[in-house]
């Protein structure tokens, strides 16, 4: 899904409308990716991150992670490796966030994987054996 928010839009109503549809898909196995994009200080960061010390204003990252967790208590037959990583790209500069080195890393597309980031780090955040 894709879309464009007007300011003053809700992480919640953003994350119901673009986020949520795609948790499904994740739970089937598939990879997802929540893709934020504007002019500097326009608000990426809150939408994808929010705020930390109030539910209410939980960011992106956030709301997806609980509905993940919450949709796999569900499932009883199946097994779950969750995995995450996260990146910005600004000043034509792509950067690991998750990582303390930081350099610029490569964006390559590659005939058995796709499009992918050379050297990006992938955490793992559950596994169910």
């Amino acid at each position: 899904m894709e879309g464009i928010f007007e300011k003053g839009v809700g992480n919640l109503e953003i994350f119901d409308l673009a986020v949520k549809p795609m948790i499904n898909n994740v739970i089937s196995g598939y990879n997802a990716t929540v893709f934020a994009y504007g002019m500097t200080s326009a608000g990426k960061t809150f939408t994808m991150l929010g705020d930390f010390q109030r539910k209410s204003q939980a960011g992106l990252v956030m709301l997806a992670v609980d509905n993940i967790f919450k949709q796999i208590q569900k499932e009883k037959e199946a097994t779950f490796k969750i995995s995450f990583s996260y990146f910005e790209i600004y000043n034509e500069q792509v950067r690991d966030l998750l990582s303390k080195e930081q350099k610029n890393l490569m964006i390559i597309e590659g005939p058995s994987q796709g499009v992918f980031i050379n050297e990006l780090s992938e955490h793992i955040i559950f596994d169910m054996k």
